[in-house]
């Protein structure tokens, strides 16, 4: 765990890795992302420049920059929200940002965390109802997630400032895609999943590692990358030493 005081605000990062450009402090738990900031040199930030430049970075992050010139806070997750991140807010520069990727790591520094009990009742009854939505609330009071696809801008002055901003998300009323055949919708799909491939690799083309089971999904993934010359070093899971897992 990190304590850091910083922007006249105090920060603690729990078990992720810190990078300082000029005069910005990166946190996040990816080293893939802090090695693609790094190489974008980032000197200066806004709203506008920080949503341009994760709008294109299609890997699960999550990421905290804080700017000591401007004293303002950037948070910031992945498109879908695979890479868990959860925050306290803090309404006053006496109370320190904390983030991590675990509720545990929060409330590692809350001196008396309280269940939000009509948090809990509300998902209680969307699972009855079978309505179960996505929600930034956790199970406990002032603890939440960053919105996936979106950056949270704090600035601090005397007090701390929050706002939204969505730099990317499905966006609602798209039309259908309608073929007349299987064939074309399976044409389409290669497509799609050979365009994913080049996304996730282009980075490290010589450095990919799959997960391999055998199966339809990686074996579908396998063929596409060696349609792109791209070989892979396959991993696999061996589970009990049983005469089963042995075939």
């Amino acid at each position: 765990v990190t304590g850091v005081q910083t922007c006249a605000l105090p920060i603690y990062a729990s078990g992720w890795k810190k990078i300082t450009l000029h005069h910005l402090d990166i946190y996040s738990p990816n080293v893939d992302l802090l090695t693609f900031l790094k190489r974008q040199n980032l000197q200066s930030t806004s709203v506008a420049q920080i949503n341009k430049m994760f709008r294109d970075f299609y890997r699960p992050f999550a990421c905290v920059i804080t700017n000591h010139q401007t004293h303002e806070f950037f948070l910031v997750r992945d498109h879908f929200g695979f890479e868990p991140f959860y925050y306290v807010m803090p309404h006053h520069t006496s109370k320190p940002l904390c983030f991590g990727s675990t509720l545990p790591d929060i409330l590692t520094h809350l001196d008396s965390p309280m269940l939000d009990t009509s948090q809990v009742s509300d998902v209680l009854m969307n699972v009855c109802f079978s309505s179960l939505k996505y929600t930034d609330q956790t199970y406990y009071k002032h603890v939440f997630r960053v919105t996936p696809g979106h950056t949270i801008h704090l600035s601090v002055d005397g007090s701390v400032v929050e706002q939204r901003h969505k730099y990317w998300g499905l966006e609602p009323g798209t039309p259908q895609v309608h073929y007349t055949s299987d064939a074309n919708y399976d044409s389409h799909f290669e497509v799609l999943l050979q365009e994913a491939c080049e996304v996730s690799c282009e980075q490290s083309p010589d450095a990919v590692a799959l997960e391999f089971s055998g199966g339809l999904d990686s074996s579908s993934i396998l063929t596409t990358l060696n349609q792109l010359n791209i070989t892979p070093q396959l991993l696999m899971h061996a589970g009990e030493n049983s005469q089963e897992d042995r075939k």
